[in-house]
């Protein structure tokens, strides 16, 4: 973060407008006390994803509803990146799929099972996967985000 505070102050005492895209530490909330003026912030993107996306100024169901449950053990705020989060909380909710459809935890039944699993409904994404693809995490889930925008842990998609 300390870096990309370096470029964007730099850019900004240049009065050098041009559009900051890149990795999602771009995003990242300790960078807003490293600026030297807020609006340096402006004018710049990073990879989010659709699970932690404000579109018209709401979360998607899933996320929103996680969102909430976690809020009040937290103060009432979620004062970090929630994409650190979600896909945590999806990996406990998959294993415990697998378990109770296999009964256990046979590598053998585990991979079958998940392989035979098809848009398995978590916050961050559902999930697919197959023998041939062990990913899991559709591309399309994929954004682009203003680094600016930080509410509740997650930002609004950027302007298309």
């Amino acid at each position: 973060t300390g870096l990309m505070a370096r470029i964007l102050n730099t850019r900004g005492n240049m009065g050098w407008d041009v559009p900051v895209v890149g990795h999602p530490a771009v995003m990242a909330l300790p960078i807003k006390a490293l600026l030297n003026k807020p609006e340096y912030w402006q004018n710049a993107y990073a990879a989010g994803y659709q699970s932690t996306t404000y579109v018209d100024g709401k979360l998607p169901e899933r996320t929103q509803k996680l969102v909430d449950a976690l809020k009040p053990a937290l103060g009432g705020k979620i004062d970090f990146t929630f994409s650190w989060v979600a896909p945590v909380y999806d990996r406990v909710k998959i294993i415990e799929h697998v378990v109770k459809t296999t009964g256990g935890t046979d590598p053998a039944k585990f991979k079958a099972t998940l392989e035979a699993t098809k848009d398995f409904p978590g916050v961050y994404a559902s999930y697919t996967w197959t023998p041939q693809d062990h990913n899991g995490f559709p591309d399309k889930n994929i954004v682009v985000n203003s680094a600016n925008t930080f509410k509740d842990g997650s930002y609004d998609r950027a302007p298309q």
